[in-house]
Order: C-alpha cells, then structure tokens, then sequence
C-alpha cells in the first residue's frame, strides 16, 4: 500500500531556542512522505527568519507568514493550507521520535482507525526526561476517552509519573483528514486541544492507540501552563464552562459530579495561591463556581477520593471554611516540596 501523504502543522511563535531541534525531529522520520507547514504567527524574534531557512533546505516544508493570533489561529491556518490524507500536530518547543508518524500511520492502517494517540514522556529545561504512564490508554476508545479526560490520579515517582488521566493534547495524535477538514480550534481559548478532540469523542469516530512513548513534551518554567495570573484564571473559567457543556453527554452524572467538585477545589487553590487580598471574595461571588459546589457532587468527589487529608480538604471546601482551608492548603504546599 503507498504511503499518504502526512500534513504535519508547526505553529512557531518566540521558540528560536528550541525551533531547530523541533524541526530536525520532524524531518528525521522514518515516515518521509510529509508536508511540513510552519505557521510564523507573527514572532518578534529569530524565527521568521529560521522559517524560512529551513524551507530552503527541504522541499517538503511550506512557511506561513502571519500576524500574530495565537496558538488556536496558527493551527487553523495550517490546516486551511493542509493537503495531507492525514493531519498531525507539533509545538514547536517539544520535539518527537523519528519513528512516531510511521507507528501512527500504521497503527490508523491496522486498526482501520480515524485516528491514532500515542505516549509521551515530559522533558524539563535541563533535559531530564520523565516517562508518562498513562494506564488507561491500552484500552482508551471513543465510549470510554471521555471519562478518563476527567480522570485526576496521578503518582509521581523519580523518572516515571503514573496517571489514570488521558491527556486530551492534539499534538500525540494523527488524523485523517476526513474527519478534521471542517473541524477547527476555538479562538483564544485555554486548553483548547481537548475542545478540538471532545466533538471528535461525541462523534464516535474510531481511536487506537500505541503505549509507546513518542513525543517529548518541553516544559518550561516560564510557559503559560506553569504561569498563574487573573487573565489565565479567568480564561480557564471559560474553558470550565465549555468543557463541562461537551462533556456532559459523554459520561455518567456521578463522574461529572465528582469531576465539577474537583474544579472548584481546583480554581479556589489557585485563587488562594496566586491571587491577591479580596481573591475569597470574588470567588464567593462567582455564581458559576458556587454551582459546582452542592452535597451530590461533594458526595461523587469522596467516593473517588483515596487518600484522609484530601477527604479532610475537600470537606472543608464542601462547608465553604475558606480562611481554614486557606491554612491548610498552604501547609500541605510547603509540606509536599520538602
């Protein structure tokens, strides 16, 4: 059978760092019948330039030149310009495995799949590489996925962090492009990978999935996902919102229960960690938040919670003891990072 052509969508924006090593990593594989879009979303820096450069040195890679409009607007560029059977996703500070594309591929052919989801391992800024066990991704398919978006376990040890969590991140999967063509990412939201995957799940397209760990996930200190701020708190509200509208039909009440207690434990320890004097009292005031806190959805949260302290916690957030909990949350912080 030939080979199709793979469309694999790089949207480049301040990386000039780390833009190189990217790209390398997408040119290296094994899997050679690739289109290579780079989308320029208006970098101040180096990377236009590096671009460009890098379409002079391979015929496969196409540049895009714009102003800038963030993560979702570059991706949709890209796949305005796509002409790949199947479509891919890299951000341009990770890099991948050299086989990654040919394993997807064949695992989509094998599977007679829409798409296909492999592992991944995190690396921080000194290069150390942690393994991601994501033990529910052997059996993830589209009736079961939903659930383990909203999945929060997660154990972390010293070069492996075991999960029951799925990532919903667009950038380990491949699609075809049958099911994506008039699928887009929405406009200046937070987390928007899940949002793009959610109306594929809804859709029950086919998903395989290959454990291997094939894409390096870069994190550093200074990106968006390890900065708290009010715009990024009030961006992921937003996002809250969205995601529990996609994926209420998905999964059963008490999972969404105990998943919408979760979230609101979740935002009052940011609003407790990062905001500044008053912070309790917008929360308070958020009758969106206060939704998600009543005795069914406490009671779905207990169940699936393990460990006393973290029962204790979410007892105290359950009767809205706020300066109590504040205490205790920023005990058990300064405990955990002895």
């Amino acid at each position: 059978m030939k080979d199709e052509l793979i469309t694999v969508i790089v949207p480049v924006y301040k990386v000039e760092k780390y833009l190189d090593r990217c790209v390398q990593s997408i040119v290296d594989q094994t899997y050679t019948n690739l289109e290579i879009i780079l989308v320029d979303d208006g970098s101040p820096d180096n990377c236009p330039k590096m671009c460009d450069e890098w379409a002079k040195k391979d015929k496969r890679i196409k540049v895009i030149h714009k102003q800038n409009g963030g993560l979702s607007d570059a991706r949709n560029a890209g796949l305005e310009k796509a002409k790949g059977k199947y479509v891919g996703f890299v951000d341009s500070d990770d890099y991948i495995s050299p086989i990654m594309y040919e394993k997807l591929y064949k695992c989509i052919i094998d599977n007679q799949a829409d798409m296909a989801m492999c592992g991944f391992s995190t690396v921080d800024e000194k290069g150390k590489v942690t393994y991601i066990n994501e033990l529910n991704l052997p059996n993830c398919n589209c009736n079961n996925i939903a659930k383990f978006y909203v999945n929060t376990g997660y154990v972390k040890k010293e070069d492996v962090s075991e999960t029951d969590n799925i990532m919903g991140s667009v950038w380990r999967c491949l699609y075809k492009w049958e099911i994506v063509k008039e699928h887009r990412f929405e406009f200046g939201m937070f987390c928007e990978d899940i949002l793009f995957n959610l109306p594929l799940v809804a859709n029950k397209v086919k998903i395989a999935t290959i454990t291997e760990n094939l894409y390096f996930y870069f994190q550093r200190e200074g990106s968006i996902i390890h900065t708290y701020n009010d715009e990024k708190i009030e961006k992921e509200l937003v996002f809250i919102k969205r995601f529990i509208q996609l994926i209420s039909p998905l999964i059963d009440e008490e999972t969404l229960g105990a998943y919408k207690f979760f979230t609101y434990n979740k935002v009052l320890n940011e609003y407790i960690q990062f905001r500044e004097k008053g912070c309790l009292e917008r929360f308070k005031q958020d009758d969106f938040l206060q939704s998600l806190n009543n005795k069914f959805n406490y009671k779905s949260r207990q169940k699936k919670t393990k460990r006393v302290l973290k029962k204790f916690a979410n007892w105290l957030t359950y009767k809205k003891m706020f300066w109590i909990y504040g205490v205790f949350y920023k005990l058990y912080v300064k405990i955990k990072k002895r």
